[in-house]
């Protein structure tokens, strides 16, 4: 691991369901880009070659909610924060 990806898992990320989009953000912060800049330009998205079903979800519709609930308190938190 090197020092930048030390630095975003610095500390514990806030929610288990969109931990991908909080380190977005911290990686955002980290690199004090305007929220105008794409992200594209920083991070190369690895498609799948293959998916595999293992089993039912696990997902509930509650989690719907929590997960958008933690949405708002992830953009709440990073919103205009500059690390």
């Amino acid at each position: 691991m090197g020092p930048g990806l030390m630095e975003l898992l610095r500390e514990p990320l806030r929610s288990r369901w969109l931990l991908d989009v909080e380190l977005l953000l911290r990686l955002r912060n980290q690199q004090n880009l305007p929220h105008e800049i794409a992200l594209e330009k920083l991070v190369y998205e690895l498609p799948l070659r293959q998916w595999r079903e293992v089993g039912e979800s696990k997902v509930k519709p509650m989690d719907l909610f929590r997960s958008i609930w933690h949405l708002w308190c992830l953009h709440r938190r990073y919103r205009n924060t500059r690390n």
